[in-house]
């Protein structure tokens, strides 16, 4: 009688119609994704993606170069002809120089479309210059030469700040952009 019952009552559950609700966002709120796809068309967003890409990337090699050129030990700043008391930038241009170490972090994050994008592009030029520098002088200044002499407490603190200028480019380009 028990396993009867049982029996009676799963096919009635089974019999019961099914009701499913498609659930929309409501009326009046736009996402992000429907937002751009009104803004731009489909082969504009091709377009302004690679633009996008093409600026990280030149941003990143520019970057890239001035931090290159900004790790030259003294004796080649001198065997160049150029005064060590500016480092390897003339006087004249050591303003352009120093605004641009900080627009440059601050424009591939604005460029970025994620955060994660925006620390990466920012700060991968720093590494990558601390790498190219390291392998194309270890054999004149050693291996270590970045751990001298408060070395590593001066590396610690640009890639911080390029970090963090990569991270406010991101956040710029959330608060005044009308698509994410």
């Amino acid at each position: 009688m028990m396993v009867e019952e049982k029996t009676a009552a799963q096919e009635r559950m089974t019999e019961q119609p099914t009701v499913r609700v498609a659930v929309a966002p409501p009326q009046g709120e736009v996402t992000g994704k429907q937002r751009r796809a009104m803004t731009l068309p489909g082969k504009n967003v091709v377009l302004f993606n690679r633009v996008r890409v093409g600026g990280i990337i030149t941003i990143a090699l520019i970057q890239t170069g001035l931090l290159l050129t900004a790790y030259l030990p003294a004796r080649i700043i001198t065997d160049l002809g150029w005064t060590i008391s500016n480092g390897p930038f003339p006087a004249a241009t050591a303003p352009v120089v120093t605004l641009l170490f900080y627009l440059l972090p601050f424009g591939s994050g604005l460029l970025a479309q994620r955060w994660d994008l925006a620390l990466l592009a920012s700060t991968a030029p720093a590494w990558l210059a601390i790498g190219l520098f390291m392998a194309a002088t270890s054999t004149q200044n050693g291996i270590f030469y970045f751990t001298k002499l408060g070395q590593p407490a001066n590396l610690v603190g640009t890639l911080e700040l390029f970090a963090a200028l990569g991270f406010f480019g991101w956040i710029t380009r959330r608060v005044f952009s009308r698509h994410p």
